[in-house]
């Protein structure tokens, strides 16, 4: 045979898939974020809520059952707080500050709505 006919061996490419992207993070890229924050802050949101409707006549009384279970329906609110409690230090310690302003305004409202609800009574 002559060298003329011949084909030059080439080697099979292999398909290489790419390195696997990594997981989408709960948390942002710059730290912890607020959300547990903010959930105990509604939270208390919640109950300042219904200790103004408990309070607004100034006693309790049976009256009060409904905002009992306006409350307990609302239980949701509560659990959520509470099984991110633990997270809620490390959230305060890298704050940026436009989480800092979400949530000095979310403080803010709830402050304001409970000085509301003593200043009613």
């Amino acid at each position: 045979m002559s060298e003329e006919n011949e084909t030059p061996e080439v080697a099979e490419e292999v398909a290489v898939d790419p390195a696997p992207a990594p997981a989408p993070s709960a948390q942002p890229a710059h730290g912890h974020g607020i959300k547990d924050t903010r959930e105990m802050l509604k939270a208390l949101d919640v109950l300042a809520e219904f200790v103004g409707k408990v309070l607004a006549d100034g006693q309790i009384n049976g009256a009060d059952l409904i905002s009992a279970v306006d409350l307990f329906q609302k239980f949701s609110v509560f659990s959520d707080a509470f099984m991110g409690v633990k997270n809620i230090d490390d959230e305060i310690k890298d704050l940026d500050q436009a989480e800092l302003i979400v949530l000095g305004t979310e403080a803010y409202k709830l402050v304001k709505k409970i000085h509301d609800a003593v200043k009613k009574k």
